[in-house]
């Protein structure tokens, strides 16, 4: 495989200027002798050029400059060099965890992760979460990339390891995503 060296990526969404763009890093090896950018920064009118992205599928994510907007966009540079972003508000997921007996489960541990990406840590945007239900059993999660296919893990009292998984796509803005846990005997 070649990189792709004249892949110029079009970001056109507002706030635009200055937002920072990263190409995900996938599990195989920069190709050999050459290494895309981790991060790029939109000029003034919103569009950035990453040489060298790799011609397999990866995923673009952009971040506004201010940190308060995001989008996440699975291409394939070879097929897609020119790209739009719709940038949108951090989405959230929220709900209650539920026993068998349909009561409340307090302390359960959580964990949401994006699927088949990550951010550097810190900002509002961040791919590693983890909670635990308070005593009514609600749990809330925020900071993610509207959108974007996330996992919910959650650990079921009495158990050593998260065993169990939903997936689930955020919306942006005020209106959570609401994924309520019914544990079974």
């Amino acid at each position: 495989m070649q990189p792709n060296d004249n892949a110029l990526t079009t970001f056109r969404a507002q706030p635009g200027a200055g937002a920072v763009v990263r190409c995900n890093r996938s599990r195989t090896p920069p190709f050999e002798g050459h290494e895309y950018p981790s991060s790029v920064t939109a000029d003034a009118q919103g569009h950035f050029a990453m040489p060298g992205t790799p011609s397999r599928a990866c995923i673009l994510i952009a971040i506004s400059a201010d940190d308060t907007e995001a989008a996440a966009l699975r291409c394939l540079p070879m097929e897609q060099p020119e790209v739009e972003f719709r940038l949108a508000p951090p989405g959230s997921v929220v709900g209650v965890a539920y026993d068998a007996d349909g009561k409340p489960v307090a302390g359960m541990k959580l964990g949401c992760h994006p699927v088949g990406f990550n951010l550097p840590p810190g900002g509002r945007f961040r791919t590693d979460f983890s909670t635990r239900t308070d005593e009514r059993g609600r749990y809330r999660i925020e900071g993610l990339i509207a959108g974007f296919r996330y996992s919910l893990q959650y650990l079921p009292p009495g158990t050593s390891s998260f065993k169990h998984t939903k997936y689930f796509t955020p919306e942006g803005g005020e209106m959570p995503h609401v994924m309520d846990i019914y544990l079974e005997q």
